[in-house]
């Protein structure tokens, strides 16, 4: 499933809007999210989640490092339908499968256009729809295994009081 959650097909997976920080009274914020972002986009995501300030981009360094936890978290502290599919992404990467289409569900409602939401949503509910089928399967082999096994073992028995007979019989 984790390989089949389809990311954003005009972003990066997970999807960040462009934060504009402005801060009067110094340029010490911007620089650090300057830094971070540069972090992130040269592929050191671990190096990007310790300097980012702003929790999108927290966010995604912290999905793109694999801390989906953190992800999850930072993401639920932005707004919007973007941060919630980002947060339905790390679910899913959690394997919190139910809570990660709750977080869809909720990106949709905020944003029903939002296709990769709806994509990601429906790849999760597909996945789990198949584990329920194959868990179903398996049990149905495993009872059919059980009643085999009654069945051999009564054989068994059958032909072990079959043989005692016929050897007293002789």
């Amino acid at each position: 499933l984790l390989a089949r959650l389809q990311p954003a097909k005009h972003h990066p997976l997970p999807v960040l809007g462009h934060a504009h920080l402005h801060r009067p009274g110094g340029h010490g914020a911007i620089g650090a999210h300057q830094q971070a972002r540069a972090q992130l986009d040269a592929g050191h995501a671990d190096k990007a989640q310790a300097l980012a300030r702003d929790p999108a981009l927290r966010g995604a360094a912290a999905y793109r490092a694999g801390d989906f936890k953190a992800a999850e978290s930072d993401f639920g502290k932005t707004g919007g339908a973007q941060a919630l599919y980002n947060s339905g992404n790390a679910l899913a990467k959690q394997q919190q499968y139910e809570k990660a289409i709750a977080a869809y569900d909720s990106a949709l409602r905020q944003d029903p256009k939002l296709d990769d939401a709806q994509a990601n949503k429906k790849a999760v509910e597909d996945w789990l729809k198949q584990q329920k089928q194959q868990q179903k399967q398996q049990q149905q082999q495993n009872g059919k295994n059980g009643q085999n096994g009654k069945q051999d073992s009564s054989s068994r028995q059958n032909g072990d009081q079959q043989q005692q007979s016929g050897g007293q019989q002789d």
